[in-house]
């Protein structure tokens, strides 16, 4: 929650054994091929240069340029991979599918947990979508920091334009997808049962406005139907939002 990394939340509670596991996880089990996980999730470009092996006194970054095997220094360069990132996240918000395809090099999640698919299905971007399904699979399989999958996206929308969405997230592997939950042990159906909630109303709010470094700004792209596009707020009914 709150657009912080698991090292960030640890370290903003003054958790300096945490912190030290967590960078002694990340030194022990990083290897190049995963190193576009760092960059591609938003983490501090200051981790992969200050977290050190202990037997080595290697930094992760000089472990990962001794592999000459992996473009390691294409990921290192954070300020590109995450402006490249921010392309794909904006062209799969719009509904751009050929940008999509041309810039899609990696399973790329924000701050905030989300990924290409997830804002696709909260924009109501189905073409985008039905892309992701056929050629990142994978992607239905990786949730949001609070752990709501695409599926759980799809159900949370208005039903009348959810339901090719959840149709399209169940061609493959349903029952693996229906059985996902949440932080709060809720399913994607359960979600249909409360989508007009504030709770919902509020992860749709958020998952059209939050930037891909958890700040809020104008939606990443056009308000889809049915959407509100005011910040729903526990004051005022939900019948009285202005939907659009």
């Amino acid at each position: 929650q709150d657009a912080l990394t698991p090292k960030e939340l640890a370290q903003s509670l003054n958790r300096d054994d945490i912190v030290q596991m967590i960078d002694k996880y990340i030194i022990e089990k990083m290897v190049p091929a995963q190193l576009p996980k760092f960059s591609g999730c938003f983490l501090k470009e200051k981790d992969i240069s200050t977290i050190k092996d202990e037997q080595t006194g290697k930094t992760l970054a000089e472990k990962a340029l001794e592999d000459d095997r992996f473009d390691a220094q294409k990921w290192l360069n954070f300020h590109d991979v995450q402006n490249h990132a921010i392309r794909l996240f904006e062209a799969a918000s719009l509904g751009n599918v050929d940008i999509v395809e041309k810039t899609y090099d990696s399973n790329y999640r924000d701050k905030n947990g989300y990924t290409a698919m997830i804002r696709a299905v909260a924009f109501q971007q189905y073409e985008v979508v039905r892309y992701l399904c056929i050629t990142r699979p994978v992607l239905k399989s990786i949730p949001d920091n609070c752990n709501r999958y695409p599926l759980h996206y799809a159900y949370a929308l208005p039903e009348l334009f959810g339901r090719k969405f959840i149709e399209l997230l169940l061609e493959q592997n349903p029952q693996a997808l229906e059985q996902k939950v949440d932080k709060d042990g809720r399913s994607p159906a359960d979600y249909a049962k409360i989508r007009d909630s504030l709770e919902i109303q509020k992860m749709l709010y958020d998952a059209r406005t939050l930037d891909l470094y958890g700040k809020r700004g104008p939606p990443l792209g056009p308000w889809p139907d049915g959407a509100s596009r005011r910040p729903p707020d526990e004051n005022q009914p939900m019948d009285f939002l202005d939907v659009m």
